[in-house]
């Protein structure tokens, strides 16, 4: 399981992105702004993590930005300096979260969050839909001519299967809702209902429709 139970976490770190980092999806990033700087050598002394939340308002350098009520956390996982201070980091997502208030006492935004995991569900129901998504997805990805090593390794438990938008080439705010869905059959409906209609305009426009990005989601 990729969600856990819910539990608050006070002063975490954020960075606000223009992305929706979802559970389990790997996340490189390079840092360069000074107080971004600071941040990941904090988080490095006190706790190897940090917030990601999508921006509404402001840019990702430079002043403030606000940001989307539910996130998730980023646990650092390898961190490459350069002499000049400028870091290359990679993280993986971990648990979503909700942003309970904010700490603005730092150059960079803090912030006090309670994690949350998805409702329980029926076994059964969830394993019905995993094998309808991963059908559809094998579907999909042959007819965009994947092949060979250039075919992903599709997730086989439920959590980690429904969390796949998260490397699809898709829309913010819809990335966003998946995230804010606390029901994994309900993320896994919609990832179906979302590749039967890629299917269906294939159908129409043939196969040189873009094909959507993927990447691997890792189920730590």
């Amino acid at each position: 399981m990729l969600g856990g139970l819910s539990v608050r976490i006070e002063n975490l770190p954020l960075f606000p992105l223009r992305m929706v980092l979802f559970p389990g999806m790997m996340l490189p990033l390079h840092i360069f702004e000074e107080r971004y700087r600071q941040m990941i050598q904090d988080c490095l002394v006190e706790a190897p993590r940090f917030g990601v939340a999508l921006i509404t308002e402001g840019n990702e350098v430079g002043g403030p930005a606000k940001v989307r009520e539910v996130g998730a956390v980023a646990r650092i996982i390898n961190v490459g300096k350069y002499p000049g201070g400028e870091m290359d980091i990679m993280c993986v997502g971990l648990q979503r979260f909700r942003i309970l208030d904010f700490n603005t006492d730092k150059p960079y935004l803090r912030a006090s969050v309670e994690t949350f995991a998805d409702a329980p569900q029926s076994q059964t129901d969830l394993e019905h839909r995993v094998r309808a998504v991963r059908a559809l997805l094998r579907t999909y990805l042959d007819r965009r001519g994947a092949t060979g090593e250039s075919i992903p390794e599709l997730p086989e438990e439920a959590e980690a299967l429904s969390y796949v938008p998260g490397v699809l080439d898709l829309p913010l705010d819809q990335k966003q809702r998946f995230i804010e869905t606390d029901s994994t059959s309900a993320r896994l409906d919609q990832i179906a209902r979302l590749l039967q209609h890629e299917l269906g305009l294939m159908d129409q426009l043939g196969p040189t429709r873009p094909m959507h990005g993927y990447r691997r989601i890792s189920p730590n």
